[in-house]
């Protein structure tokens, strides 16, 4: 329905209105006695006027006070027949509504038991000032059949009744018909899984009391029928689509029934992914956010935050992939999206940790003593910037570290062979080492060939050069070979070379080697 105020028909005091719902609220800005007229009309448009009048004083808001608002009361009812009744008041006292004294009450005349009882407890939470209250409950028709009327009122115990009583209505008890009672109800109904369902069968005809049955089908998990009052009622348990045959007894043993269906939907999506794993700064990655219920296909985004970069989130997969390219933490909010459109919502995080911390270099070099010398260390991994140092030993004179860059650079002042532990540390404190040795070379003990003479004929190799040890070997390809230190030259007799070049090399000692020398034999 929809209301209006008739123009020229009176008005309400000022501060005061009357939605197009029926209701008229506000606090009045002027005192006096208003007549005003309202107007309902339905949805096909046609209209009803009645004349009311609001009387506006200065006395103090009562404790308890009501504003009847509307009701929903059926015009007729079968002999015995329980109906469901829902009527609406508007708290217009100073006091909240609640408590075991708080009741509704009937009237027309007062505290009748024409419909089953006087009194309706009233269990709810507490109805403050302005607030409305709906009143449900379950009527019981008398077994006589007549014009009964149906009236109700608020009552508190040590106040009595108050406010405005719901309007006084005519409900008819008609005679019983001869006929078999008929189910008046659709033949489909919606609910979703873990939602309360509640529905009242109704029947026309035969001869009340009814009794209500379902000799064919299931319901619902968690949801049953009253076989006395046809209330079908509970909370579904499982989704899907559920047939049955509803059946209704007059008291006169005849029988009535109808084909009904209840479609359950699943519950919301929910998203079960509560934490992922680590990953790892520059290593591919790939993980599957989970949910449950609702409709798929699923759609996944993010609501707030955002992932490291070099990762991505699958819209239709629900699979972050890529490879981290930063280190540390990411809080973010992911949202996922059923077919209802029906969403859920959970905030987790990714912590992106870096590489193990290694260092790369060679853990045996060379150096010569007296010329310069650099040797770059590198570290991977780990959380940059890095601290180096040495952490065991000592470098050769001459030389020394760098410790921000990983640089060994001068120029050596002493020869030997060094051997020396080389440490990194990042910035999350991991640290590592390894060992280097350092062999530096003094020049005056490197050897050079500058000729070398083979004859076949009698096997015999003469290798000349400078500074040639007494105590340095030869090498011929990689081998080494016996030979005599005569006259500052190596001298290899009984050796038998094939045609082609031969590499030779001569080793003093300490590993100090000269450059090879290569040898065509023809």
């Amino acid at each position: 329905y929809t209301w209006s105020l008739l123009a020229a028909q009176g008005r309400l005091p000022m501060g005061m209105s009357l939605t197009s719902s029926g209701v008229v609220g506000g606090t009045p800005l002027e005192e006096g006695t208003f007549n005003f007229t309202a107007q309902v009309r339905d949805a096909t448009g046609a209209t009803a006027q009645k004349p009311f009048t609001l009387s506006v004083g200065t006395t103090a808001t009562p404790p308890y006070d009501s504003q009847f608002v509307s009701q929903i009361v059926p015009s007729i009812a079968q002999p015995g027949q329980q109906f469901s009744v829902s009527i609406k008041w508007l708290n217009t006292g100073a006091q909240a509504w609640s408590g075991g004294g708080f009741k509704v009450r009937s009237q027309n005349p007062e505290n009748n038991t024409t419909w089953g009882g006087n009194t309706v407890q009233v269990n709810i939470a507490p109805v403050q000032p302005a607030q409305h209250l709906d009143a449900a409950f379950t009527a019981t028709a008398p077994l006589v059949p007549g014009t009964y009327s149906f009236q109700w009122q608020l009552f508190q115990e040590g106040t009595g009744f108050f406010g405005q009583a719901s309007t006084s209505v005519q409900v008819v008890v008609p005679e019983p018909p001869a006929s078999s009672p008929q189910i008046d109800s659709p033949v489909s109904m919606e609910t979703r899984k873990g939602a309360t369902f509640r529905h009242q069968l109704l029947a026309t005809g035969g001869t009340p009391p009814y009794l209500w049955s379902m000799p064919t089908g299931s319901l619902p998990a968690g949801i049953s029928l009253n076989p006395n009052t046809g209330l079908i009622s509970g909370t579904a348990g499982a989704a899907g689509t559920f047939p049955f045959t509803v059946q209704v007894n007059d008291s006169a043993l005849r029988a009535s029934q109808k084909n009904i269906t209840i479609a359950v939907s699943g519950p919301p999506p929910e998203l079960l992914t509560v934490a992922l794993p680590a990953f790892t700064r520059g290593v591919a990655f790939s993980f599957q956010l989970s949910a449950t219920g609702g409709t798929a296909p699923y759609r996944w985004a993010l609501s707030s935050g955002a992932l490291p970069s070099g990762l991505t989130l699958g819209l239709h997969t629900g699979v972050i992939t890529g490879t981290p390219t930063l280190s540390g933490n990411f809080g973010f909010t992911v949202d996922v999206t059923d077919a209802d459109s029906r969403t859920a919502r959970k905030a987790l995080s990714i912590t992106v940790l870096a590489p193990p911390l290694s260092i790369e270099f060679a853990e045996s070099v060379e150096a010569l003593k007296g010329s310069p010398f650099n040797l770059q260390i590198n570290a991977a991994g780990g959380t940059p910037p890095y601290t180096w140092a040495i952490s065991a030993g000592a470098l050769p004179s001459g030389l020394a570290l760098n410790s921000a860059t990983g640089a060994i650079t001068g120029s050596p002042t002493a020869s030997g062979v060094f051997n020396v532990t080389v440490s990194v540390r990042d910035q999350a404190s991991q640290g590592v080492s390894r060992p280097l040795q350092i062999k530096v070379i003094d020049p005056a003990t490197i050897p050079a060939i500058t000729k070398a003479q083979y004859k076949p004929g009698k096997k015999k190799l003469t290798v000349q050069g400078e500074r040639i040890d007494r105590a340095a070997i030869l090498l011929i390809d990689g081998r080494a070979v016996k030979a005599k230190h005569t006259g500052g030259a190596l001298v290899a007799k009984k050796l038998a070379l094939t045609d082609g070049p031969h590499e030779i090399i001569i080793v003093n000692p300490n590993n100090v080697s000269s450059q090879p020398f290569i040898l065509h034999v023809d």
